[in-house]
């Protein structure tokens, strides 16, 4: 046997074992023929045999692409039909379950009273386990869909599939008062908490430690200011890529301080704990409690600034002539 027949041979042979057993040797003997005519085609019209039959054998491709044509199935995992449909489906999905399976499995832990450590390695490694089975069995149903479901030839596609227009994106006035206000007085409590007697007693009981002005009471009102110039700058401009990452940034700068200090148990001061008669079982439920908040409130921030920002991209702009 020739180089050439082996060259047509390994060829054949490559498109054809991919091809569905029932028409395999129809394909192989049509391709073989094909194969033959063209490559006397190029003899006829002076070109060497074994250089013809390369050139025909690169010009029909790769033989797995040749083969995909001849195939009863989809050639891919998930096809055009449903890629975006999944795609928007699992980014979705993976955007709020996994910080929320995430939080819940460091709560659990933080309240079981594990280490520092060992509440990272709950957020990090159950984040991580709730991704892959969120991207495994969120794929794996797309490729049984695009497997298995009935797709029409030619099905004619109707204007009841456009989708809605996304709502408006943009804070409103009100809402950027409300925010900022807010913040500023959270900010105005930090700073004046101690002046003022929120229980019964002859003099101001300060609620935070008089020990967190050296450092932690500055950086969480310098974050409070901060998140009220956010909301106004929300306002101007929307959820936009900066905006959303300095939300993400100041929801965090708030939310780690607060939680360190609340699981050392040096958030409350002294006194404050005296004049209540909170026991250590009341400060330790107590600091758990503001955790719980602090850790929900910081996840819902994120992801509301991940959501607003990602409508705000694929938001279409109005026309101006229609206003």
């Amino acid at each position: 046997m020739s180089k050439n027949e082996q060259l047509t041979d390994r060829y054949v042979y490559a498109v054809s074992r991919d091809t569905p057993e029932a028409i395999r040797a129809d394909v192989a003997s049509e391709l073989r023929s094909t194969i033959a005519d063209t490559i006397e085609d190029h003899i006829a019209n002076g070109a060497d045999p074994a250089q013809a039959e390369r050139d025909v054998l690169l010009s029909l491709g790769s033989p797995t692409a040749f083969a995909v044509r001849y195939s009863d199935r989809p050639a891919f995992l998930i096809g055009p039909s449903y890629y975006l449909v999944w795609k928007r489906i699992l980014v979705t999905i993976l955007m709020w379950a996994v910080p929320t399976v995430a939080t819940i499995a460091a709560l659990v832990a933080g309240l079981s009273d594990e280490s520092t450590g060992d509440i990272i390695k709950a957020f990090v490694g159950n984040g991580l386990m709730a991704a892959m089975h969120i991207a495994f069995w969120t794929t794996l149903t797309f490729a049984i869909v695009e497997r298995f479901a009935a797709h029409t030839p030619g099905e004619a596609w109707t204007l009841d599939e456009l989708p809605l227009l996304p709502t408006e994106t943009a804070q409103s006035r009100g809402d950027a008062i409300s925010g900022a206000a807010f913040s500023l007085v959270m900010a105005a409590f930090l700073a004046l908490q101690s002046q003022f007697a929120w229980i019964r007693s002859s003099e101001p009981v300060p609620i935070l430690s008089i020990d967190l002005w050296s450092l932690w009471l500055p950086v969480l009102i310098a974050v409070c200011l901060g998140s009220a110039a956010l909301e106004i700058w929300k306002y101007r401009s929307g959820w936009s890529v900066g905006t959303t990452v300095s939300a993400i940034l100041l929801s965090l700068a708030f939310t780690i301080p607060v939680v360190y200090l609340a699981r050392t148990e040096q958030l409350l001061s002294d006194v404050f704990i005296d004049k209540v008669g909170m026991g250590p079982e009341g400060v330790t439920l107590t600091m758990n409690f503001i955790i719980v908040g602090a850790v929900a409130v910081s996840v819902w921030e994120i992801g509301e600034a991940i959501y607003g920002q990602r409508k705000q991209r694929h938001a279409v702009p109005s026309d101006p002539q229609s206003a």
